[in-house]
């Protein structure tokens, strides 16, 4: 059967009508078939099966775009490969040409100018940068010493308020008890001051009687000198 398969394909290649051929000469695909191909009546005379005829479709469509892209693909020092779709290709070549033109570029003169330019401008910004996380950074410690010495301040200012309440509640306390001792000394002296009179009218009073004993006694004695005559 095998040998017959060849007969018939060998006939088909002298008469023209092998599959490679027919492939070649734009035999159509199914709608939305995604590379299957349309079977004809000669097909079915010559033996074709539809994966034959799917395979020389595939190879010959591989062979078409290898010979269009690859030469441009290796000339931009890329590597093509075999059995890729069209939209890569052309998006390959499309990256190789970018490449080629970004290091062409910067090569140039222009482009080791504008690639010096950029880096004093790199180096700049990273000046700035850092500049810029000082300034922050002394901002941001001046901002907490303030807030500690203002927190320092209110302390101190409680501390004082507080130390003026004590100050104010002992004066209060000192008034308090000078009045409490004036008081005092007022009712001692008041009652001295009684003491005094009541002595003084007791003195005096004793002094009347002594002076009434002793006139008393004096009288006596007269008295007894009279009758002793």
């Amino acid at each position: 059967m095998a040998q017959d398969t060849n007969l018939l394909d060998g006939l088909a290649n002298f008469l023209g009508q092998g599959v490679d051929d027919q492939i070649a000469g734009g035999r159509k695909t199914k709608p939305g078939g995604k590379g299957i191909v349309d079977r004809d009546i000669w097909d079915t005379i010559w033996g074709r099966s539809q994966t034959e005829l799917n395979t020389a479709y595939k190879t010959n469509q591989d062979d078409k775009l290898e010979t269009k892209y690859k030469p441009q693909i290796t000339a931009l020092g890329g590597t093509f490969t075999r059995g890729g779709d069209e939209g890569g290709y052309i998006s390959e070549l499309r990256r190789l040409k970018r490449d080629d033109d970004n290091t062409a570029w910067t090569s140039s003169p222009e482009g080791q100018a504008f690639a010096e330019s950029n880096k004093r401008a790199t180096d700049q910004l990273g000046i700035q940068t850092q500049e810029l996380k000082n300034a922050n950074t002394i901002a941001q410690n001046s901002h907490d010493l303030a807030i500690r010495t203002s927190d320092n301040q209110m302390a101190l200012t409680r501390a004082q308020m507080d130390q003026q309440n004590k100050d104010r509640g002992f004066d209060r306390e000192t008034a308090s008890a000078d009045r409490n001792l004036s008081l005092q000394l007022a009712n001692m002296q008041s009652d001295l001051a009684d003491k005094r009179l009541q002595y003084d009218r007791e003195t005096r009073s004793m002094d009347k009687r002594d002076r009434a004993i002793a006139q008393l006694m004096s009288g006596l004695g007269s008295l007894g000198g009279a009758f002793s005559l």
